[in-house]
């Protein structure tokens, strides 16, 4: 069974049921989350006898291994909060359910990392561990997750995996502390989320993590060539660019001696098209340029300016992910600047586990994974097997524990208060070392990024 737009599929018997068959399309298989090759076992438990009101609560318990006794084996219960909007989904005179092809798309990123967690469930049921999963439908509604917190939905959660949007992530970081229920945002990079809140993970790093990591580059890499951060002058308060120089200040004070330079161009913005950028360049050595805008425009004029400079020098230039958008960006830019840029997210498709993962996900859905599916399913392999490594007594290990997916590390670090200083710092960036006292925690989020660079047309990972 195949999901699509305006896909629809005949309905017998009461329309309670309808939310039960909705799963098996979005699992692309009527035998209950299975594929064809693999032995029939019911791991969707619903209570059949519940009305249409209570169902379109989504809350929908997935149990691998029913048969353990709880009692017996600690069984770790995380929910997830996605933005299916399954109340979108229509019925039609023949009792057909389907969502418009405006709806679809809408759902589709829900959909998508469902998927991925479907398969980390699998994984787990094959090396025989159990867990307890319970799904709601957020909606990418903030009232519909006040309401959720409210009525208690998640408080026998050990972790709550969503909201994915920014606004009711909000709204689920407001109300998570008071119940000590940690709250994972598997996809924001925003780092405005919330501030004191030692409950809150956050799995896509934020600017500065991306700074951290550039600067660590450009300083065991390049530190003794001509490095410059060039940004437009709209950009010049932005919190890369004051990062950056904070990072500068942090590792001149710490390095007094040290030969590092890093210079900060700022170029008037009516000056973006025609910046003169030679001016920057020095022969007879590497000029890196890093180049921290979120701007495609600003990203295209630099980029076609110092491209006509390759021929008579020596030019690297370091980005955030947008660098990494070919679409928007000449090919022969990015190849002849030698462009690197960090991102969140890479796979080899060549690599075994990569190649079997793909053909898992074709065998279950019948097409191929998508950037969320993967991400899904290494966010969710992480917290399973941190659950059942450490138990309810995971937080203590948060930044022990490290996970190598299939599209990147996860490894938890916390993010400190404003007015906490770190008591220890590396040659360049504050480590965000062990802190036991919870009231200094910001939040904790992911340390682990790539640096990519183009290379034979192809990304290669370099860090």
């Amino acid at each position: 069974m195949t999901l699509a737009q305006n896909h629809h599929l005949q309905l017998n018997g009461n329309k309670k049921y309808i939310w039960i068959l909705l799963l098996s399309i979005v699992f692309q298989s009527c035998a209950i989350l299975r594929g064809p090759s693999e032995p029939e076992r019911d791991v969707l438990i619903i209570d059949g006898t519940r009305t249409e009101e209570e169902l379109k609560a989504e809350d929908i318990e997935i149990i691998v291994d029913p048969d353990v006794d709880p009692d017996e084996v600690y069984i770790p219960k995380i929910g997830f909060l996605l933005p299916l909007f399954l109340d979108s989904l229509n019925i039609n005179i023949y009792d057909e359910i389907y969502f418009s092809p405006e709806d679809f798309e809408r759902s589709k990123l829900g959909l998508n990392f469902l998927k991925g967690v479907k398969l980390a469930i699998d994984s787990l049921d094959k090396k025989g561990l159990n867990l307890n999963v319970k799904i709601w439908d957020s909606a990418n509604d903030p009232q519909k997750v006040r309401r959720l917190f409210n009525s208690g939905a998640f408080d026998s959660l050990d972790i709550l995996i969503g909201p994915i949007y920014n606004s009711p992530l909000r709204t689920a970081t407001q109300l998570n502390k008071n119940k000590e229920l940690f709250v994972v945002s598997p996809l924001s990079p925003a780092d405005n989320i919330t501030e004191k809140n030692p409950y809150y993970l956050q799995i896509n790093p934020t600017i500065k993590m991306h700074c951290d990591v550039l600067f660590d580059y450009i300083i065991f890499k390049h530190r003794y060539q001509n490095n410059i951060v060039l940004y437009p002058e709209q950009d010049k308060n932005s919190p890369a660019v004051e990062y950056l120089k904070e990072l500068l200040k942090i590792y001149t004070e710490r390095n007094p001696f040290a030969t590092f330079k890093l210079q900060f161009a700022q170029i008037d913005s009516a000056r973006v098209p025609n910046a003169n950028l030679s001016r920057f360049l020095v022969p007879g050595t590497q000029n890196n340029f890093i180049i921290p805008t979120l701007n495609p425009g600003v990203v295209n004029n630099f980029a076609r300016q110092l491209f006509n400079e390759v021929e008579d020098y020596d030019i690297n230039v370091f980005g955030f992910p947008i660098w990494g958008n070919v679409e928007r960006i000449r090919m022969d830019y990015l190849h002849g600047l030698n462009v690197h840029f960090t991102s969140s997210f890479h796979t080899d498709n060549e690599k075994k586990e990569i190649v079997e993962f793909n053909k898992k996900f074709y065998q279950a859905f019948n097409n191929i994974p998508d950037e969320n599916s993967i991400k899904a399913y290494d966010i969710s392999m992480y917290f399973f097997y941190l659950l059942h490594e450490f138990g309810q007594d995971f937080k203590t290990y948060l930044e022990d524990y490290i996970y190598r997916g299939l599209h990147t590390n996860l490894y938890f670090k916390a993010e400190l208060n404003d007015d906490i200083l770190t008591t220890e710092l590396s040659e360049s960036a504050p480590q965000r070392g062990r802190i036991d006292n919870k009231n200094d925690i910001n939040f904790y989020q992911n340390s682990s990024l790539h640096i990519l660079r183009f290379e034979d047309f192809s990304l290669k990972k370099v860090n």
